[in-house]
């Protein structure tokens, strides 16, 4: 049985993509939350997305 090499305990797993700092990216970001920062809490629906895999 081979053992997995670890990582160091100075480096992050990292499970953003690549194009999540592009200006494109933060554009869409931005006009996302300005649609939704005036909804009230009540109004919305958390869903739980636990063991779901992409």
């Amino acid at each position: 049985m081979s053992a997995t090499p670890k990582m160091p305990f100075d480096q992050k797993k990292n499970r953003r993509s690549n194009q999540s700092a592009t200006e494109r990216v933060q554009l869409l970001r931005l006009e996302y939350w300005e649609k939704v920062k005036n909804i009230q809490p009540e109004n919305l629906v958390l869903l739980d997305e636990m063991g779901v895999l992409l």
